[in-house]
């Protein structure tokens, strides 16, 4: 993405005083769509979900409503579609609001990684499969638990009592019997698992890469994984190897060159060197599009730009500009 693009991007914004959300652009920094709202998401698919009066629809990029609010939550449009709760049950709606999917089903996920658009739901029994469109079985509904596809077509999902990886058609995928509980998928080439009481990871033929030492190990993301060993967090390599010494009471993967961590109950943004970008003192972050992750000092939201590595604020909006860029 051009940083023209990225900055046409509109960020959600909550207006201090009134509390209500609208969108501001990052370059312009003046009001995109003007604050009116309870609760704003990012764009995605050119649409974005608002709450207002306690329901949630969507509007376009020129701030009108596309869907009124009507459904108790409202996931991302992606590729045309968007799961929805209408209070009672969960379904899938097109973007002009009709139901694709009716509301039948207690839970529903979009799997971004089985070709779209299918969605994992939660039926038959109380068991997990995948379904498209059209109501064909694409994954049986022989699962207790079901994540989400990985770019291999494998999924991490819970069969009679043991978690095991499985691919499109549904199948167990050989190979790890003896690894021990796998614990979290596979994350750039590497998958966490758990012996007796302990965690490391296994690549994709099965074999440890990293021993089963530590107490806690989270997810690899570029080149490096945070770890626990007793009450410290800190970051290895795939060898074990740690780039540098600093410790953090929790830590997260990278993402586009840094990651949160915490340290005396905040959270701060450090680099691949373990360089604080900011320092801790966030209350919370998240959620993030394009690179941008929303931060929380108590009241106040910013945002930190992972791709620039530096935090955006946009205080004292009073005017609505021209812009109706959306995603």
């Amino acid at each position: 993405m051009t940083e023209m693009r990225r900055g046409e991007i509109l960020l959600p914004w909550r207006e201090t005083g009134s509390g209500r959300w609208g969108y501001a652009s990052r370059l312009a920094r003046e009001w995109a769509i003007p604050p009116r709202y309870e609760g704003a998401s990012f764009f995605s698919d050119g649409m974005a979900a608002v709450r207002l009066e306690g329901l949630r629809g969507y509007i376009t990029g020129a701030g009108i409503f596309a869907i009124r609010p009507q459904f108790r939550d409202a996931e991302d449009f992606d590729s045309g579609y968007a799961v929805v709760h209408d209070g009672a049950e969960y379904g899938v709606i097109d973007r002009s609001g009709k139901a694709v999917l009716p509301f039948s089903f207690d839970f529903i996920f979009q799997d971004y990684g089985y070709p779209f658009p299918a969605f994992a739901t939660h039926e038959d029994g109380g068991k997990w499969g995948v379904r498209n469109l059209a109501g064909e079985t694409l994954v049986p509904f022989l699962f207790d638990d079901l994540n989400g596809f990985d770019e291999y077509g494998w999924a991490l999902a819970r069969l009679d009592g043991r978690n095991v990886f499985i691919d499109r058609a549904g199948k167990t995928v050989p190979g790890f019997e003896s690894c021990g509980n796998i614990r979290m998928p596979f994350s750039d080439g590497l998958a966490v698992v758990e012996r007796d009481g302990r965690e490391g990871c296994v690549d994709r033929s099965g074999r440890i890469v990293l021993p089963a030492v530590y107490d806690e190990v989270s997810a690899f993301s570029e080149e490096l994984i945070p770890v626990r060993d007793g009450a410290e967090w800190f970051y290895i390599d795939e060898d074990g190897r740690r780039p540098f010494r600093t410790v953090f009471d929790n830590a997260v993967p990278f993402e586009n060159g840094f990651a949160f961590v915490e340290k005396g109950g905040a959270w701060g943004v450090i680099d691949h060197k373990g360089a604080y970008a900011l320092k801790p003192d966030i209350s919370d972050f998240g959620p993030s599009c394009s690179g941008f992750v929303r931060l929380f000092r108590g009241d106040e939201i910013s945002y930190f730009d992972t791709v620039q590595g530096n935090e955006i604020f946009l205080r004292g909006l009073t005017k609505e500009s021209s812009c109706r860029i959306s995603d």
